[in-house]
C-alpha cells in the first residue's frame, strides 16, 4: 500500500519499485512521476480509500463486540480479481520500468527520464536511437 505522503510523489514509490513489489495506490495514478516512461496503470494497482476506511470501521466495530469482521478485506479482493499470470506480467513490466526510476550515469535512468519528460519526448524512442 502506498498512501500519499506530504505529496503524491513519495519515496515509498521508489522503494516498492526497487523491490519489484507492485505498488497499490490510494490516489489517482495520473499524478505520478515519469508518465511518459512508466505506464503506472500496467505496473501498479489502485484501491479507493473509501473501501479501506469502510473495512477498517467495520472491523473496529466488530472487534469491540468480539466478533469477526463481516466485510471482506478489500486488498485481498483486488488481488483475487487479477487474471492468472497477470501479477507476474505486471511485475516483469515493473522491473523494466524500474530503470527509469533509479539514478545512474547512463541511460536509461531517472535523470534521463526526467529530462525527456521535461522535453515532452518518449524516453523509449530516444533510448533506442542512441
Amino acid at each position: 500500500m502506498v498512501p500519499p505522503g506530504d505529496s503524491f510523489v513519495t519515496p515509498r514509490i521508489f522503494s516498492f519499485t526497487a523491490a519489484a513489489c507492485l505498488p497499490v495506490f490510494t490516489f489517482n495514478r495520473s499524478v505520478l512521476p515519469f508518465q511518459q516512461a512508466v505506464r503506472w496503470d500496467r505496473v501498479s494497482l489502485h484501491i479507493e480509500p473509501s473501501k479501506l476506511t469502510r473495512y477498517h470501521s467495520s472491523c473496529n466495530r466488530r472487534a469491540n463486540q468480539s466478533a469477526p469482521c463481516k466485510l471482506a478485506n478489500p486488498l485481498a479482493g483486488l488481488l483475487s480479481k487479477l487474471a492468472p499470470g497477470q501479477e507476474r506480467t505486471m511485475q516483469m513490466e515493473l522491473l523494466h520500468a524500474r530503470q527509469f526510476l533509479i539514478y545512474r550515469s547512463r541511460a536509461p535512468s531517472a535523470v534521463h527520464a526526467l529530462a525527456q519528460e521535461l522535453q515532452g519526448m518518449d524516453p523509449m524512442d530516444r533510448h533506442h536511437r542512441h
